[in-house]
């Protein structure tokens, strides 16, 4: 039997209000990762213009502030997602943050300031039924046990 962790009151709070928030899932990988810059500029960006991908730009643009993030990294060939980072954004205003980065949105990353360590989901929940969705630039996550995970991270985090 698997032994469930036992969390204080402030934590499980914030757990349960976390996982009932909207999530977004965001690519960070151009030709190189983008992890450390995202997270040392507070924010989340894609690495395409308006012209060249109008639709990534037009769901984008239906993340408000508030909604939770997480950057990732979840190839065609592979069985689990692996995220890099999780936050808040805190301003859903779509700005050219630089060349480099091209468009993005003001992040708070809760999880992911000077970690090393990557956190790699789905292989501990289950076979992936959807991994069509999350091979894209940007989604929304709908996965309750993924939506959990996130939450998890992010509570023990502040709480810490």
């Amino acid at each position: 039997m698997k032994k469930i962790k036992k969390y204080p009151k402030n934590v499980r709070q914030l757990i349960t209000a976390f996982k009932h928030e909207r999530y977004w899932g965001i690519g960070a990988r151009y030709d190189e990762y983008m992890v450390s810059e995202f997270l040392e500029e507070g924010v989340a960006c894609i690495g395409y213009t308006q012209a060249e991908t109008p639709e990534i730009f037009a769901q984008f643009r239906t993340a408000k502030k508030g909604d939770k993030i997480f950057m990732k990294a979840f190839g065609p060939s592979s069985t689990q997602i692996c995220v890099m980072g999780v936050g808040t954004i805190i301003g859903n205003h779509i700005y050219k943050v630089s060349d480099k980065l091209g468009y993005g949105m003001d992040v708070d990353w809760i999880w992911g300031h000077g970690e090393k360590e990557e956190i790699y989901l789905l292989n501990s929940l289950g076979k992936d039924k959807h991994r069509n969705v999350r091979i894209g630039t940007f989604f929304e996550e709908f996965n309750p046990k993924i939506k959990r995970a996130l939450a998890i991270l992010m509570a023990e985090k502040l709480a810490a």
